[in-house]
């Protein structure tokens, strides 16, 4: 059993060593719709494919080596390991988010609470492959399963297309996702020309493309008197 992960690091890098981790909020690009009336995000108990793991909760932006090395009271975590490596084997049970959690999005995982014990059940698995399965999970932690708004998106997708076009290349597109409340998302276009943004909420996002899609409608309209034409925009 290799234990001295640090050691077996140095000796052996693993191909994952410089991935760095994403922050949840701004992640893939997706468009969160957490509605706790209508449609809240669920947790429960569960296992956590550790390749699946992609970033945490909280703005963090290290790589699973700076994990490994650099996290404060990492070299705790990794004595703990050397007195008790079967805790990673098992099922953990946990029962509060407060113990080990993730947040997962679209079948990526992000660590909520738990950072230094996930980055050694990773290299753990990597060098230790026959004490897991063959999916290396970490076993029943809590989970907060985040729902998609697939439409809103794909909307998305398409806007960031279109506004590449040589002719909007006076406009640049923001995009707040927030991720923590469906009422945070907000898609604003600025001019470079103008200094002014134009500001889209989830549900105008259709407006959006169906302005950029119309030829040179939206390039007409920004930057003249008939910015007020565009009903549910408010410039700022």
């Amino acid at each position: 059993m290799i234990l001295d992960l640090q050691n077996a690091v140095n000796e052996a890098p693993t191909p994952f060593d410089g991935i760095r981790w994403i922050d949840f909020d701004i992640s893939n690009e997706e468009v969160i719709f957490d509605d706790i009336n209508v449609n809240p995000p669920k947790c429960f108990i569960g296992d956590v494919p550790l390749e699946k793991v992609i970033g945490f909760k909280s703005n963090y932006g290290g790589s699973w080596r700076e994990n490994l090395f650099n996290l404060n009271r990492i070299d705790r975590s990794l004595r703990d390991l050397v007195k008790n490596p079967h805790y990673y084997t098992q099922p953990l049970n946990i029962r509060e988010p407060s113990e080990f959690s993730f947040d997962e999005c679209n079948g990526d995982y992000f660590v909520n609470c738990g950072k230094h014990r996930t980055t050694i059940a990773r290299y753990f698995a990597h060098f230790n492959p026959k004490l897991f399965d063959e999916v290396p999970k970490l076993k029943s932690v809590y989970i907060t399963h985040h729902n998609v708004d697939y439409l809103a998106t794909q909307r998305l997708k398409e806007i960031r297309r279109q506004i590449c076009q040589k002719r909007f290349s006076h406009l640049r597109l923001n995009v707040e996702l927030g991720r923590y409340s469906h009422t945070c998302f907000r898609a604003s276009i600025y001019n470079n020309a103008t200094n002014r943004f134009l500001h889209f909420a989830r549900s105008e996002l259709h407006v959006l493309l169906r302005l950029l899609e119309r030829d040179n409608v939206f390039s007409r309209l920004i930057g003249t008197s008939h910015e007020r034409a565009l009903k549910r925009g408010v410039w700022s």
